[in-house]
C-alpha cells in the first residue's frame, strides 16, 4: 500500500493551486479587459480622425488626385501620428502615409476593408509585413453608404498595448506570488493548528486500536474537534466497560465448561467446532485450542456420534442417544440441541456427553453381585431344604443316615453363615470405614505371627509349610485386627489353592514408600486373563473346586477393601502352574478419617 500524504499536504496544496489557478484566471481576465478597453478607445480615435479628414479626402477623389491624395496621406499620418490609407473600390491604393502606393498591393482582400466597401465600418487587428509589426485597422466607406466610391483606412501599432499587458502581467505576477506565499504561509499555519489536535487524535485511536481503552483525549479547541474528542471518550470508556463484561463472561464460561465433567462440544452449520472443553479433550485425545475451528470429523472418528450431530444439525429438536466409543471400552450418553443465536436464529448444534462407563459398569457389577449371591445363598438353602425334606420323609427314623444328614446340615448352615458374615464384612468397609476401624501404632510382626498361628492347623492338615520372613521389629500405623484377617484371608487362599508338600511364604518388609507384606505359594497359579478381576466379589477362577475348598469367593475383596482402609493397594503376580505371590501395600503414615475420603465403591 502506498505511503498516505500528512493532512498538511491535503489542505496545502489544494489552498497554493487554487489561488494560483485563481491567479491565472484574474490576470488573463484582466489582460483581455485591457486589450479591449484599448481596443475600444482606439477604434473610437481613429474612427473620430477619419472623420476628420473625411472631407477633405473627398475633395480629392471627384476628380480623383492621386498625387496629391498621397501627398495628403502622408501630411496626416505626420501630423496625426497614424497610418492613412486610401483604396479606391477596385482595391487599389491610392494614397498611403508610410509606404509609395506603387509597391502596395491590392487591398480588396482585407476584412476591414471589404466590409468599409458593405457600406459599414470596417476594423481588424493583424500582423504587418509591410511595417513589421501587430497594427490595429479602422476603415470608414465614401459617398454613398449603399455604394461607397473609396474607402479610408487610418491604422496604429499595438506594439504599445503589448508593452502595457506585459507590464501588467508583471505586476499581477509579482502580487500574485506575494499572495500566494502569504496564503501559504496562512495555510500552513492553519493546517498545523487543525493538524495537531487531529494527531493527538490519531494517537489516542491508535491505542484504543491496541486495547489500551483507559487513555483520554482532551482537547481545547472549541466546536467539533472538541465534540469529537468528547464523543472518542464516551466510546472508549463503553467499549472498555463492554469488552471487560465480556471478558468476565467469556473467562467465566471457560471456567464453567472447563470444570464440567460432561463433554461439551458445540459445532457451526459447517460442522466445524466452535467450543470443546476440558472433558472433552480427554475423551476424544485433542487439546481444546487444536480442536477449535477444525471440523468435527478431524476430532471424532466414530460414525455413529458424526450420524447424531447431522441430526441434530438437521432437526431442531432436542435428542438423546447412547454412543460406545473406544471399541466398547467408553460408553456416553449424549444430548443434542440446536444452537441458536440472539435473534432465534439456527447457527449450529450443542452436544453435552456424559461418561455412563462407570454406571454401566456399576449395573453390571450389582448384577453381577445379585446373581453370584442369589446363587451362593441358594447352594446351601436348597441343599438345607433337600435334606430337611429327606429327614422329614423318615429319614429320621434312621439313626445312621440321620446323623450324616444333619452333620450337613449343620455345615451348609455354617457355610451359609460364614457367607452371610462375609457380607456383613463388605457392607460394612463399604458404608463406614471410619466407624470399624481402630488406627494405631501396632507390630506389624506381631500381626503376621498371630496371623500364622491361626492358619497353621488348616496348612498342617494338608501337610503344608508356613514360612516366616519378617523383623521383629516392623511397626506402622495400622488397624491390628483388620490387618490380621487380610493376612489370614490371603494365607487361607494360599492353603486352599497349594498341593500338599508345598511352602507358604509369608514375609514383611519396610522402604520409603511403606510397608509391604508379601504371601507367596507354589499352588496352581492364576491364568492371566483372570487376574484383573481376581479381587471382585464373588469371582472365582474355578468355581467348581472353590466351593469344593469351602471358599465364598469374598475373601479377596474383603482383603481389597482393608487395603483401601488403610490408604493402601493389594496386587497380585501369578505364574500358572508356579504359584502366586499377593502383596499388600501399606503407607507408613494413615490420614485421619476425618480428613479423607471414604474408599471408593470397588469392583
Amino acid at each position: 500500500m502506498a505511503a498516505q500524504r500528512k493532512l498538511i499536504w491535503h489542505i496545502f496544496l489544494p489552498v497554493i493551486g487554487t489561488i494560483l489557478i485563481s491567479l491565472f484566471v484574474v490576470s488573463w481576465q484582466a489582460a483581455r479587459t485591457v486589450r479591449q478597453v484599448y481596443m475600444d478607445r482606439q477604434i473610437e480615435d481613429l474612427e473620430t480622425r477619419t472623420f476628420l479628414v473625411r472631407e477633405i479626402v473627398g475633395g480629392y477623389l471627384s476628380p480623383l488626385r492621386p498625387e496629391r491624395l498621397d501627398s495628403l496621406c502622408v501630411a496626416l499620418g505626420s501630423t496625426l501620428d497614424c497610418r492613412f490609407t486610401v483604396v479606391l473600390e477596385s482595391g487599389r491604393v491610392i494614397g498611403d502615409s508610410h509606404e509609395s502606393v506603387e509597391n502596395m498591393d491590392i487591398h480588396r482582400d482585407r476584412p476591414e476593408i471589404q466590409t468599409a466597401f458593405e457600406g459599414r465600418r470596417g476594423i481588424s487587428s493583424r500582423y504587418s509585413h509591410t511595417l513589421n509589426t501587430e497594427m490595429l485597422y479602422v476603415a470608414v466607406p465614401m459617398g454613398d453608404p449603399a455604394a461607397p466610391t473609396a474607402v479610408i483606412r487610418t491604422a496604429v501599432p499595438l506594439h504599445g498595448l503589448n508593452r502595457s499587458i506585459r507590464a501588467l502581467h508583471r505586476r499581477i505576477a509579482i502580487t500574485g506570488g506575494l499572495i500566494a506565499l502569504l496564503s501559504g504561509l496562512f495555510a500552513l499555519c492553519l493546517t498545523g493548528w487543525i493538524n495537531k489536535p487531529i494527531a493527538r487524535i490519531a494517537r489516542v485511536v491508535e491505542e484504543f486500536g491496541k486495547g489500551n481503552l483507559d487513555h483520554r483525549l482532551y482537547i481545547r479547541n472549541p466546536g467539533e474537534l472538541n465534540r469529537l474528542a468528547v464523543a472518542l471518550n464516551t466510546m472508549a470508556g463503553e467499549l472498555d466497560r463492554r469488552i471487560r463484561t465480556i471478558t468476565r463472561q467469556h473467562n467465566e464460561i471457560r471456567a464453567i465448561l472447563a470444570s464440567m465433567s460432561e463433554a461439551i462440544v458445540a459445532v457451526d452449520r459447517s460442522e466445524r467446532i466452535i467450543r470443546f472443553n476440558q472433558a472433552a479433550a480427554g475423551l476424544f485425545g485433542m487439546q481444546p485450542d487444536k480442536a477449535e475451528g477444525r471440523n468435527i470429523r478431524e476430532v471424532v472418528r466414530n460414525t455413529e456420534l458424526i450420524a447424531f450431530i447431522r441430526k441434530t444439525l438437521e432437526h431442531p429438536e432436542p435428542r438423546e442417544t447412547e454412543i460406545t466409543l473406544s471399541e466398547g471400552h467408553c460408553s456416553l450418553r449424549v444430548h443434542g440441541t440446536a444452537l441458536q443465536d440472539s435473534d432465534g436464529g439456527k447457527i449450529g448444534a450443542l452436544l453435552v456427553m456424559h461418561d455412563i462407563t462407570r454406571i454401566k459398569h456399576l449395573e453390571r457389577i450389582r448384577r453381577d453381585f445379585v446373581a453370584n449371591v442369589s446363587h451362593e445363598l441358594k447352594t446351601p438353602v436348597t441343599s438345607i431344604k433337600g435334606f430337611v425334606e429327606t429327614l422329614r420323609e423318615g429319614a429320621i427314623q434312621d439313626p445312621d443316615h440321620a446323623g450324616r444328614f444333619l452333620d450337613i446340615l449343620a455345615k451348609q448352615a455354617d457355610r451359609l453363615g460364614v457367607i452371610i458374615d462375609d457380607l456383613l464384612k463388605l457392607s460394612r468397609l463399604e458404608k463406614d470405614p471410619s466407624a470399624h476401624a481402630e488406627i494405631v501404632q501396632s507390630s506389624i510382626s506381631g500381626i503376621l505371627h498371630e496371623a500364622v498361628l491361626v492358619c497353621r492347623d488348616a496348612a498342617e492338615k494338608k501337610q503344608l509349610e508356613i514360612e516366616k520372613d519378617f523383623g521383629e521389629e516392623l511397626d506402622g500405623m495400622v488397624d491390628p485386627r483388620l490387618i490380621q484377617e487380610a493376612v489370614v484371608n490371603l494365607i487361607d487362599n494360599a492353603v486352599k489353592y497349594s498341593e500338599p508338600g508345598n511352602r507358604i511364604r509369608v514375609s514383611a518388609s519396610e522402604d520409603a514408600e511403606g510397608i509391604h507384606i508379601r504371601v507367596r505359594d507354589r499352588g496352581i497359579g492364576i491364568p492371566e486373563k483372570h487376574i484383573g478381576r481376581i479381587f471382585e466379589r464373588f469371582y472365582r477362577v474355578d468355581m467348581a473346586r472353590s466351593r469344593e475348598l469351602g471358599g465364598t469367593g469374598l475373601g479377596l475383596s474383603i482383603v481389597k477393601h482393608i487395603a483401601e482402609v488403610h490408604h493402601g493397594s493389594v496386587s497380585v503376580e501369578s505364574v500358572l502352574g508356579e504359584g502366586s505371590t499377593f502383596s499388600l501395600h501399606l503407607p507408613k503414615k494413615i490420614p485421619d478419617f476425618s480428613e479423607r475420603n471414604h474408599p471408593r465403591e470397588t469392583e
